[in-house]
């Protein structure tokens, strides 16, 4: 168990991949946030997107999938390659210039509140924590998300982003159409994770048999305790092999 008190700078950062990802299938089956893009998987980029911004301790809660995500992290060469360090359960102190990581399993069927309810078993005396989805090529600053999460006092923040529609959209007037839009702006921002929690708000909520997104945002949307930060720079998630190829594409445009 990690003690708070012992690391108080530190902000524990749970990376939500325990997911069967059943949209994204490759040719072995391997988890999407293992994927690699720019000869590094996924979810070593965005480990690395946190560290860059002072986090260096992220926990893994482990489910469908498990193993490849085991073999990743016991692989020596991994482990040098992209300076990890894979905590015991005794441990209590973290390296400050390494990313720590705490794996450890659970059900394969467990929704992602109670992934993150788990996770907490293994922490303790901390005030915050961050929590994402493990599957997201972005740009985004974290550091500037965590601290409007904390100058503005929020008991929790979702970053959000506008995104545009991948189809061309029209509007109708009686039996014609009057206009066409190609990939318009959606109207309404999207949730793309990046969040952060007081840990008080997960003991506070008793609704069993509850997701994430669904009744606990809800509760904190009543008791107008769920702020935002809109980013506004690149942002792409991976939820099928395609999306995989478009990243690719993306990436080559920018590096050129």
């Amino acid at each position: 168990m990690i003690d708070g008190n012992l690391n108080k700078t530190i902000t524990p950062v749970i990376l939500l991949i325990g997911g069967k990802g059943s949209r994204y299938l490759d040719d072995n089956n391997s988890p999407k946030q293992l994927a690699v893009v720019k000869k590094k998987p996924i979810l070593i980029q965005m480990m690395n997107a946190y560290f860059e911004n002072g986090f260096n301790f992220i926990i893994l809660p482990l489910g469908y999938k498990k193993k490849f995500f085991r073999n990743f992290f016991k692989d020596k060469k991994n482990l040098e390659k992209y300076r990890l360090n894979i905590l015991k359960k005794k441990q209590t102190k973290l390296k400050s210039n390494m990313i720590n990581i705490l794996l450890f399993d659970t059900k394969n069927d467990l929704s992602k509140l109670e992934r993150v309810k788990k996770s907490l078993n293994f922490i303790k005396n901390f005030n915050n924590i961050g929590v994402n989805y493990g599957d997201a090529i972005c740009d985004i600053n974290i550091n500037s998300v965590f601290k409007k999460f904390i100058k503005e006092k929020l008991c929790a923040i979702m970053s959000i982003t506008i995104m545009k529609s991948p189809f061309g959209h029209v509007k109708l007037h009686k039996n014609i159409i009057k206009e066409f839009i190609e990939k318009p702006d959606l109207p309404s921002p999207t949730n793309i994770g990046y969040y952060f929690f007081k840990v008080k708000a997960f003991m506070e909520h008793k609704i069993k048999n509850s997701e994430l997104e669904t009744k606990f945002f809800q509760n904190l949307i009543k008791s107008k305790k769920l702020g935002f930060y809109l980013h506004k720079g690149y942002f792409h998630t991976v939820n099928h092999k395609q999306d995989l190829i478009n990243i690719k594409r993306i990436e080559k445009k920018i590096n050129r």
